[in-house]
């Protein structure tokens, strides 16, 4: 059993929690009690090191969580607070929610809606709810939609009766939804996206030599801001293969592939509540 770390920010108390480390290789385990005792010693920056090469070798919820507390520990509370929202995201802990919220977050509130998405006074009666979250270290301002009893209960990361339908963000003013649960954008638009996928790797093959690039290393992953209308109006390159190249090199490749994106055959947008909403979608494929 992991020892408890606990750490004082300068926020307020954070008592870092402890479980069992599920860790198969002996020196991720070794990393992380090296790491615990650098905690009592208060040897922060030794800490540091040592969570992130734990986390590195055997990634887990309880490694990343003191990595991110441990972060903030030494001020740099923007990646702790990146850390704690994955340690949520991808694990599922709520322990990293309750301290995001906490500490990474200008605004944080619930409102409450009923079944025709009006906004109600209080919690008797709802049927969807929104949190709406202004965080510290962004410049956005981003809702997760809750619904009661939309059938989503299925098993996602470990738990269960997710009920979370919608997320959204606001860009310059525009709110983009990203659906969770019901959605059936992918279903609709299969065909235009897998076609223009094929025309978009061709078109980048022969315009530029990409036979250097390693073969891990061929995964594009692009954010496209889909409008109401279904036309592609921005995007935003995520994992990037295009790096390997020189600076020059991936500059016009980038600007190129911004541009063929825009150029996606119109789409049929997604919608919510009967309406159709802008929305981002996430692009993965092979060059």
């Amino acid at each position: 059993m992991k020892k408890l770390l606990t750490i004082v920010l300068i926020m307020q108390s954070c008592i870092l929690y402890a479980q069992e480390a599920l860790y198969t290789i002996r020196d991720a385990d070794n990393f992380y009690d090296r790491a615990v005792m650098a905690v009592e010693r208060n040897d922060l920056l030794a800490a540091d090191s040592l969570f992130a090469r734990s986390y590195k070798i055997q990634p887990s919820a309880n490694s990343l969580f003191n990595y991110a507390i441990i972060k903030m520990a030494l001020n740099d509370t923007c990646t702790g607070c990146m850390y704690l929202h994955n340690v949520y995201s991808v694990y599922g802990d709520s322990n990293a929610l309750e301290v995001y919220n906490t500490h990474c977050l200008y605004r944080y509130s619930i409102t409450y809606f009923d079944k025709d998405y009006c906004k109600i006074a209080n919690s008797a009666g709802w049927k969807y709810y929104e949190e709406i979250k202004n965080p510290k270290c962004e410049s956005v301002i981003r809702g997760v939609i809750h619904k009661k009893g939309h059938g989503s209960s299925i098993d996602l990361m470990g738990f269960k009766s997710v009920d979370v339908v919608a997320q959204w963000v606001i860009i310059d003013t525009v709110k983009y939804y990203q659906f969770v649960f019901g959605s059936s954008f992918l279903e609709k638009n299969r065909t235009t996206i897998d076609a223009f996928e094929g025309r978009l790797k061709q078109y980048l093959n022969v315009k530029y030599d990409l036979s250097a690039l390693p073969d891990n290393n061929r995964n594009l992953k692009v954010l496209l801001l889909i409008d109401k209308n279904g036309a592609v109006t921005g995007s935003s390159i995520e994992k990037n293969p295009f790096t390997f190249f020189d600076p020059t090199t991936r500059d016009v490749i980038e600007t190129d592939l911004a541009e063929s994106l825009r150029k996606m055959p119109p789409l049929k947008p997604e919608k919510f509540l009967n309406k159709p909403v802008d929305m981002i979608y996430t692009l993965w494929f092979r060059i």
